[in-house]
């Protein structure tokens, strides 16, 4: 029987510590949220070590935000050289049949540019760089060859702003826009050149 009463006092005293320790973290939380009183006490991890919650969305919120940005500058930057693309094959598509078929009304211009221009004209030189004009403009309007269409017009750029710059200002609005349309597309597919930037070339290895 003396044993008896000795577990029993066992149990209670383990009954008691439990009891007492859970009051006593429940006390730690109450104080925690005595200023939101509507939540739970058990509704919060009881590890003083645990990640606050409301941290985690905060932090997940800011990193939301920052895609949703970068997601949107780059639409917008599709958007940009969608649109440049599309401008720049329209101007060369415009001047290229203009070549050929002379519905902008234009007079020789006087001076130096008269004489080039009408060298040019005589010599039939125009026409070649009315058809590249063409193709180059109809490749970058489908899309397709894109780089090659940049390399076709890159020649007549910069004759078009040599021409405005030394001979005929008047016209050199017109070709800065068209170098700075010429640029934003070449940016977007600037990995095509890359091997055009490259010191040296490295020679094939040569198999026996």
């Amino acid at each position: 029987m003396q044993e008896g009463f000795e577990d029993a006092e066992i149990r209670v005293a383990q009954v008691c510590s439990l009891d007492a320790s859970g009051r006593v973290g429940d006390e730690g939380l109450k104080g925690f949220h005595e200023n939101e009183p509507d939540m739970h006490p058990g509704g919060v991890l009881r590890s003083s070590g645990s990640f606050p919650i409301h941290l985690f969305f905060i932090l997940t919120q800011i990193i939301l935000s920052q895609y949703n940005v970068y997601q949107t500058n780059e639409l917008n930057m599709n958007i940009t050289i969608v649109i440049a693309r599309f401008l720049l094959g329209l101007i060369f598509l415009t001047f290229g049949l203009n070549g050929f078929l002379h519905f902008l009304p234009a007079s020789l211009p006087s001076g130096t540019a008269g004489q080039f221009v009408g060298a040019l004209f005589v010599s039939h030189y125009l026409v070649a760089v009315f058809l590249l004009q063409l193709v180059a403009a109809g490749l970058l309007l489908i899309n397709r060859y894109v780089p090659l269409a940049l390399t076709l017009l890159a020649p007549i750029i910069v004759n078009i702003l040599l021409f405005h710059l030394l001979m005929a200002p008047s016209g050199l609005a017109l070709a800065i826009v068209v170098t700075v349309l010429w640029i934003v597309v070449f940016l977007s597919v600037r990995s095509a050149f890359v091997g055009l930037l490259l010191q040296r070339v490295p020679e094939p290895a040569i198999t026996k």
